[in-house]
């Protein structure tokens, strides 16, 4: 079986995202542009794109598998709407030619990155939003995520493993495992190497990249998301930064 369709029935809610977006989304016009950083299949960018008539998305993906995997998805697409997804093939800290309404990271995505490597991608993330545009940062956080675990979560045909290794000088090593259910496993699907900060570090990076104004939303656990100065005291959680910008954005091409 594809370990990108299990990933994505595992770990994604793209209709969910969306109404996330929609719902932080406060400017009295529509927001209609998005770009999906570390994109993968696309599935977000996909989702807002079907969730309105009149919006576009582009999706940036530097893994050659995964673009192949997102343009199959795009192919698939009612032909008026994958007209209106665009998949690029890039380093996500690179300029676009255009600005958004909306930049999302989900999944802990950015995490890959140390501190000079975030800088860099959160400045050009800012001066590829519109003026009124929005970053979106998933984020987890709590205390246990820097140690040793394995939960296993059950899915129609297969077990979805997520394993913790530890944490060693900021990284933490992370494993996906898929366990199908005819008795094949996928070990080691996904592995991941994530830097882990605390909110103070990460809200000091975003300020000096030019987000002013962020927000920092915890989701409980009947998936309802409110805002928080500071982290919650439990174990583990799943949260999103929303930042946005200060001053006029531009984007430098050429």
């Amino acid at each position: 079986m594809n370990r990108h369709r299990l990933y994505e029935v595992a770990v994604q809610s793209p209709e969910a995202d969306v109404a996330f977006f929609e719902r932080v989304w406060s400017e009295p016009r529509p927001a209609l542009t998005l770009r999906e950083d570390f994109a993968g299949t696309a599935l977000i960018a996909a989702a807002w794109v079907e969730s309105d008539d009149d919006r576009e998305a582009v999706a940036v993906e530097h893994d050659a598998e995964l673009v192949r995997e997102a343009q199959a998805r795009r192919a698939a697409m009612d032909e008026e709407e994958s007209e209106r997804v665009t998949i690029v093939r890039g380093d996500v800290r690179a300029l676009s030619d255009r600005c958004f309404d909306l930049i999302v990271a989900m999944n802990f995505s950015w995490a890959i990155f140390d501190d000079a490597a975030l800088a860099a991608y959160l400045a050009s993330a800012r001066a590829c939003l519109e003026d009124d545009g929005l970053l979106v940062l998933e984020r987890f956080g709590g205390p246990a995520l820097a140690a040793p675990c394995r939960d296993e979560h059950p899915h129609d045909g297969f077990t979805y493993v997520w394993e913790q290794r530890g944490a060693r000088d900021g990284w933490l090593d992370a494993r996906i495992h898929f366990e199908l259910d005819d008795g094949a496993a996928l070990m080691d699907a996904f592995r991941y190497r994530f830097r882990l900060r605390s909110l103070d570090e990460e809200r000091a990076l975003l300020r000096a990249a030019g987000f002013r104004e962020l927000q920092y939303f915890v989701e409980d656990r009947r998936g309802r998301y409110a805002v928080r100065q500071r982290e919650p005291s439990w174990p583990r959680h799943r949260g999103a930064w929303v930042g946005r910008p200060g001053g006029a954005s531009r984007v430098e091409t050429g």
